[in-house]
């Protein structure tokens, strides 16, 4: 019964069966194994049973096996396998940061190194997508593909049955994001692009009747992102606005419906000059649209993309090309960002298509290290926002790294002075009840995982609020929202 169990759950991907051994376990090379979940108890009947992983692991690599983990949701245990376990974690059915992409390649590469022997199993919960997505990443990284499709052709023959091993569009995206980083040997310009628009089309009557979108930024730097504001559209109303606000302050964005189609309107810098434009975005940037209400919600699709590599305005997304897709959504379905201006992307020759770019193999003595991939003195990293100064109040959110030449804004004191203390921004918790946070007391908590944010601004306070927010009082005093909104 368990054998056909995880036949049904294993579905496409290949098993390693040999020697009384039947695991949801390949290997892509001789020294790169992709593999599932090691689980335990009733879950063992359907993914990879950790005893008889463990086993196998004993009986083929025997003390010269890292296993490398990349779920955020859950660990792997080192004893009960037998092997050092280290853990990259990163959201099922997400992209991750390059960043990220790259530490882990080169983690991987050291530890190789340092024998013929060694050997790196790599796993994710079904052991495809993340899974793939980083031994794709390796594979171009050490020379043995030259492009991402190449790495996903190979990754897909060796893995599935089907041809079908990388499938999540935005992961697909990122591994052609990393040809392209690998191909330059440096990470690309933090490119801020100021959002003017986005709109979303191809909804349903239905989902038109009653949705929400929601704008997530994950900054240069870090590996979470962050819920930037969402918009939640009611029953009968063709217009949406935030359910906070920050005093009387302009510049939120606002939603409305027209053509059968779904607008976000974000507004740019005001004439007079009492606020600056608050929607200059750079990093990884996450679209989600869901329908219902905020108790009651279906993700209908979302899509990931990186500001650096944004080659033209609008910049659409076509439904082949959006993630986890439900079924209901029509063919036509599509969003489109508008930014105020986007500079030429110059993306260089793939050699697989027989062009003259430079080697994909980087060499990883000369690989940048993770602390110095935002290089202070290249252009257009550490640009001020506003492009004002060099002050502590004017650093962008993507230099809050504790190597960054520069550094972020300071927070207030504890007991309420600084130089931000009088930027007080009103939380709407309720139909009538407001609440006045100072910026040392904004935050922003993730599985129990403290984010810090920038002091709060009238613009910047949305990063620290996202759909379903919770006031919790402690010692007097908010202490802060906790954040329960889905990716």
């Amino acid at each position: 019964m368990a054998y056909l169990i995880r036949r049904l759950v294993s579905r496409n991907k290949r098993r390693f069966q040999q020697n009384g051994f039947d695991l949801d376990l390949t290997y892509v090379t001789p020294r790169i194994i992709a593999m599932g979940f090691p689980a335990e108890g009733r879950e063992g009947w359907y993914r990879n049973p950790v005893l008889e992983t463990k086993q196998f692991l004993e009986r083929y690599h025997k003390g010269s096996c890292r296993v490398y983990n990349l779920c955020s949701e859950r660990e792997s245990s080192a004893e009960k396998l037998g092997a050092e376990v280290v853990r990259f974690p990163m959201d099922d059915h997400q992209a991750p940061s390059l960043q990220l992409m790259l530490e882990v390649c080169q983690e991987i590469d050291r530890y190789l190194g340092e024998s013929g022997a060694n050997v790196a199993a790599v796993h994710c919960k079904a052991g495809k997508g993340r899974t793939g997505l980083v031994i794709c990443a390796y594979l171009m990284y050490t020379g043995m593909c030259t492009s991402g499709e190449e790495a996903m052709d190979l990754y897909s023959a060796q893995r599935t049955l089907d041809g079908r091993g990388v499938t999540v569009p935005s992961q697909r995206r990122y591994i052609r994001y990393f040809q392209d980083f690998l191909h330059r040997k440096a990470l690309p310009h933090v490119q801020p692009l100021q959002l003017q628009q986005i709109t979303i089309s191809g909804l349903s009557e239905k989902a038109l009747e009653e949705m929400m979108v929601v704008l997530w930024v994950r900054p240069w730097g870090e590996t979470a992102a962050r819920p930037y504001v969402y918009l939640a559209l009611r029953q009968g109303e063709l217009t949406a606005t935030p359910q906070f606000a920050c005093g009387n302050c302009e510049g939120l964005p606002t939603l409305t419906i027209a053509d059968a189609s779904v607008h976000l309107h974000f507004p740019p810098e005001s004439e007079d000059g009492t606020h600056d434009a608050p929607w200059l975005l750079s990093g990884d940037i996450k679209i989600q649209v869901f329908r219902g209400s905020a108790t009651s919600r279906t993700s209908l699709f979302y899509t990931w993309f990186n500001t650096s590599y944004v080659d033209g305005n609008p910049y659409r997304v076509e439904r082949q090309q959006l993630d986890k897709v439900r079924k209901s959504v029509q063919a036509r379905a599509c969003i489109s960002a508008h930014f105020a201006h986007v500079p030429p992307f110059h993306r260089l020759p793939d050699p697989s298509e027989g062009g003259n770019g430079a080697s994909a193999a980087l060499d990883p003595a000369r690989a940048p290290h993770h602390t110095g991939l935002t290089d202070p003195s290249t252009p257009g990293a550490c640009t001020p926002a506003n492009g004002e100064g060099t002050g502590a109040e004017s650093e962008p959110a993507n230099c809050h790294r504790e190597h960054d030449a520069c550094s972020a804004p300071q927070r207030p004191d504890s007991n309420g002075s600084g130089p931000e203390a009088e930027r007080r921004c009103v939380v709407h918790s309720g139909p009538s009840e407001s609440l006045c946070l100072t910026s040392d007391q904004c935050g922003w908590s993730r599985q129990s995982s403290a984010w810090p944010v920038p002091p709060c601004s009238c613009f910047d306070v949305i990063m620290c609020l996202c759909l379903i927010c919770k006031i919790q009082q402690g010692a007097g005093q908010p202490r802060g929202l906790q954040c329960n909104l889905e990716q």
